[in-house]
């Protein structure tokens, strides 16, 4: 799947109501002249997560291999994202917890930008599984397993 660039940065916050905002999560994804010999020294994954036992801040490099990236590319592609703004709500259930998620993507020089709020269930509505496919590709590149709604 031929792509001149990708960039993706998603952003999650959380918490219970009594420290809702907190920053837990930056994933940032970049891969540009991926038709080029260079496409390794150009494409990195980073994650940046708060680890729950302590509180602490891990941080995670690697290059993905060009099908992680590819894998993406398709799963963005599917949800015509950046072009289509997704159909998405959040899920309002009994927990105290409370997530906001925002992606912004820049796929062959159009960009789009999401934000979701919801509880500790995810999401739902009609691009909900086609989302969680993006999410999961994201999530696998980085090596996250930090969302509940995700698995």
């Amino acid at each position: 799947m031929a792509f001149h660039d990708l960039e993706c940065t998603f952003v999650g916050r959380g918490g219970s109501l009594v420290d809702l905002g907190r920053l837990d999560v930056v994933i940032r994804i970049s891969a540009a002249g991926v038709a080029a010999p260079s496409f390794g020294e150009r494409t990195r994954a980073e994650l940046l997560e708060r680890l729950p036992e302590d509180g602490a801040w891990s941080h995670a490099e690697r290059t993905p291999a060009l099908e992680e990236i590819e894998e993406l590319v398709a799963c963005l592609r599917d949800v015509q994202f950046p072009g289509i703004p997704p159909e998405l709500d959040g899920h309002v259930d009994t927990s105290d917890v409370w997530e906001a998620i925002s992606l912004d993507v820049r796929l062959d020089g159009a960009r789009a930008h999401m934000r979701l709020g919801m509880q500790a269930s995810g999401f739902d509505g009609p691009d909900a599984e086609r989302w969680l496919e993006v999410f999961r590709a994201m999530f696998r590149i980085v090596g996250y397993a930090g969302y509940f709604w995700a698995r």
